[in-house]
């Protein structure tokens, strides 16, 4: 998010729903509308880069019934950006370079994210020290 090629160019959400439970799904379910609301609102209008996609990864079948409640909430576009890849991972190569995905997802990234993150967690270090 701190380049501007990614803030141009946009970023991609893969949420992977492996262990998700029901219980989980109850507590999302107890949200109040008007909060869901401005969580969408926000990331739309607030957060400095553009979602180019979002993919739900392993979900249940309860997740239709989930997304069903999320969705009124979302802009049109955001919904049509929504995709449920499910357990087939092949699937991805229809949106998004295999190369720049994990194998876990059905891709060819050897890079591994630790790096990326350290990267993340002293850059938000040094910022937060610069704001001192």
């Amino acid at each position: 998010m701190n380049t501007s090629s990614t803030q141009v160019n946009g970023q991609v959400v893969i949420e992977n729903f492996e262990n998700f439970s029901l219980i989980n799904m109850m507590t999302l379910k107890n949200i109040p509308s008007s909060v869901m609301q401005k969580c969408f609102k926000m990331q739309s209008e607030c957060f400095p880069f553009r979602l180019r996609g979002i993919f739900i990864v392993n979900q249940p079948a309860y997740m239709r019934f989930l997304w069903a409640i999320v969705k009124p909430f979302m802009s049109k576009k955001l919904r049509q950006r929504v995709h449920f890849i499910g357990s087939n991972t092949a699937a991805f190569a229809k949106f998004i370079d295999l190369a720049v995905l994990p194998p876990e997802f059905g891709g060819t990234l050897d890079e591994p994210a630790d790096a990326w993150i350290e990267e993340q967690i002293q850059a938000e270090a040094a910022a937060a020290e610069n704001a001192q």
